[in-house]
């Protein structure tokens, strides 16, 4: 199913999507932005394979940033991609077990009512349930969240330093791929 329980094979056909596309993200998303660095709160600097993020790391990530998740608030999740490929040079991405969000993040973003998630890492996987692939991913027909995946949060991660703030304006535009 879609987002409100739309039926997904009536919704969908080879012209594109009739419900739930993202046509109406055209314009963009302009929202306030919380950057949430939950790698540096690990003591390898990443997620690892085994260890999801949880609810528990992106509350304490917020408390290290001194801000409050809020409605509307587009969450940018820094998980350490980039030093992950690093330490595991083997790793094969969509092949070998993926360190990311744990499928119980759907329920924090739900009680923040956010708007949106950008991530490096993006979900675990697997993620221990038969038949479900990307977990995090039913944000998007259970909560109608957009998702900004394979993000590069360094420079933002560099910049929020800098600036000594995790709270900033976010502006994204997808690809317009109509339907």
């Amino acid at each position: 199913q879609l987002y409100n329980g739309r039926p997904f094979a009536q919704s969908l056909s080879a012209a594109g999507a009739s419900w739930c596309s993202i046509d109406p993200l055209f314009g963009g998303i302009t929202s306030r932005g919380v950057f949430l660095d939950v790698a540096a709160g690990r003591p390898e600097g990443y997620v690892t394979v085994g260890r999801p993020v949880t609810p528990r790391e992106l509350d304490a990530a917020a408390a290290r940033a001194g801000v409050r998740v809020g409605p509307g608030d587009v969450v940018v999740v820094r998980s350490g991609q980039e030093a992950f490929q690093r330490a595991h040079p083997d790793w094969v991405p969509r092949v070998s077990p993926h360190p990311g969000l744990h499928l119980s993040c759907l329920q924090w973003f739900r009680e923040r009512d956010i708007a949106a998630i950008a991530w490096d890492m993006m979900d675990e996987r697997p993620i221990g349930y038969a038949g479900f692939g990307m977990g995090v991913h039913l944000a998007i027909p259970f909560l109608g969240l957009a998702l900004v995946d394979n993000t590069y949060p360094e420079r933002l991660a560099a910049a929020c330093a800098e600036e000594g703030r995790n709270a900033f304006l976010f502006t994204a535009t997808p690809i317009r791929l109509v339907g």
